[in-house]
């Protein structure tokens, strides 16, 4: 009798268990088996391409370093089942982190987001996660501002599913030829290597950058800059502007000498798309050095200086290429700006971009190298 009870038990248990497996199976199979989550991604970069054809911007391309980033992402969100920038592992963090830990640099920027997976008891179609993702991002200000940064030629996207499938979790990391650091390591092939270490000067923090936002005449102190015997200075009519940009202790102005030796390779840039400068870094004229060694002086005595002519510093020997003079604005220490000669300023603008992005002057060797990071993926 006992064992006919048994039996029954075990009967029992083994039909409840099936059923329940079979119950749980069904759930999950409409994800599993109808949710494309490569095909999605590949509907969203199509989407955002769209967008940026409409809003007269050229296309972005997938690229595998960067596919790699958003897919630590997407992965590191799928598992704590939240939208977010910051990964659960401290060395994963931040984008930066992640672009560098898979071989990039942290020149990059990210959107993220978490697309309905299901749409009641069907599996939601990859268009339909697609469609979900570019409607929440083309209404978010701050995402647009990176989906119409023309700068960025590159955006690759990747989605996982959360442990129920209900959510799908989108990571897509935007950047261009400086996400790349191929050339890095070739410093020695110059006769004059670029600047690797700088412990005075800092990435831009918006709280010290705000009497940048206020000066309006770039054009007027980067035309000043003038060689003379070998000397590099600035010249400038409005000391009181000036003054006005440059006032704290610790603001001040430097020249990054950036040489076209640089960007004569056909596979690779001789630079660190790392650093906060690109080619041989002078030192930072503070303020103060910049008052005292002001070569114009008062036309009369008790009558004020109202402009300004200042050596910025001596140009590197064994520099006899072309090169360009870049003029990085120092504010208490941070890097806010760099001006180049052809007028172009980077830096703090109205762009959620990481300050620390600098981008190169607007030569052709430089915004269309021959290198191009290639992938295989079929996006």
């Amino acid at each position: 009798m006992i064992k006919n009870y048994f039996l029954l038990f075990l009967f029992v248990f083994a039909a409840t268990t099936g059923f329940s497996q079979k119950k749980d199976a069904k759930k999950a199979a409409p994800v599993a088996e109808n949710t494309n989550l490569d095909q999605a991604a590949k509907l969203i970069l199509q989407g955002l391409n769209k967008y940026r054809i409409e809003n007269g911007i050229d296309t972005l391309e997938y690229n595998d370093v960067l596919g790699q980033a958003a897919e630590i992402q997407a992965s590191d969100m799928a598992k704590n089942n939240k939208a977010s920038l910051i990964n659960s592992k401290g060395k994963l963090e931040t984008t930066q982190k992640r672009l560098v830990s898979v071989g990039g640099t942290k020149n990059g920027e990210e959107l993220v987001f978490a697309a309905p997976a299901m749409k009641g008891k069907v599996a939601a179609t990859p268009k339909e996660i697609a469609d979900a993702t570019l409607v929440k991002w083309k209404m978010d200000k701050k995402a647009l501002i990176i989906i119409k940064n023309g700068n960025y030629i590159f955006g690759s996207p990747k989605l996982a599913l959360d442990a129920n499938g209900k959510k799908a979790f989108v990571s897509m990391v935007f950047g261009s030829y400086n996400s790349f650091n191929t050339g890095a390591d070739k410093k020695k092939e110059l006769k004059v290597p670029y600047t690797t270490k700088n412990k005075k000067i800092k990435p831009a923090d918006t709280r010290f950058c705000k009497n940048c936002e206020k000066f309006k005449d770039y054009d007027g102190l980067v035309n000043g800059i003038y060689e003379k015997d070998g000397k590099i200075y600035l010249e400038y009519d409005n000391l009181k502007a000036f003054n006005k940009l440059i006032k704290r202790p610790g603001d001040g102005l430097a020249i990054d000498v950036v040489q076209r030796a640089q960007y004569e390779k056909e596979t690779y840039n001789i630079v660190d798309y790392n650093l906060l400068s690109k080619g041989k870094l002078l030192k930072t004229m503070t303020k103060d050095k910049i008052a005292s060694k002001n070569l114009v002086k008062p036309e009369k005595k008790g009558k004020k200086v109202t402009k300004l002519d200042v050596e910025l510093g001596k140009l590197p020997k064994g520099i006899t290429g072309d090169y360009e003079l870049n003029l990085l604005i120092i504010q208490d220490g941070n890097v806010c700006r760099t001006i180049v000669k052809s007028y172009i300023e980077q830096g703090d603008q109205e762009s959620n971009s990481p300050l620390s992005m600098l981008l190169m002057p607007e030569d052709e060797a430089y915004t269309k190298p021959a290198f191009e990071p290639k992938s295989e993926s079929p996006y």
